[in-house]
């Protein structure tokens, strides 16, 4: 096996443990792990098309990569927005009463 499959596996693996983590409730979607999970593993996929080059799976991974970071930085906007607290990418119920949602925070 050759480092680009090594490398496109991993991709593979890490678009799977972030999807089943999310679905498994250990990680929250709108905390920046879930984004950094698919930017890594889209990166990853991306880089092993480097030896094999396809091109709906490169324009696949792309759409991945800039949904990702459009993603990470509207978090950064939201959190900027309310005193730049920080997630813990863990889900949580509890959330005080006036606390905004990113959707609020960037419709404001």
């Amino acid at each position: 096996m050759d480092v680009y499959t090594v490398i496109g596996l991993a991709g593979f693996v890490a678009y799977l443990a972030g999807y089943a983590l999310l679905q498994a409730g250990v990680i929250d979607g709108n905390a920046a792990a879930y984004p950094l999970i698919n930017l890594t593993a889209a990166s990853l996929v991306f880089v092993s098309l480097l030896q094999a080059f396809n091109l709906a799976s490169a324009l696949i991974q792309v759409s991945w990569i800039l949904v990702s970071i459009f993603g990470l930085w509207r978090q950064g906007v939201a959190r900027a927005a309310v005193g730049g607290t920080r997630s813990t990418g863990r889900p949580t119920n509890a959330r005080p009463a006036d606390a905004k949602t990113a959707d609020q925070v960037l419709a404001s």
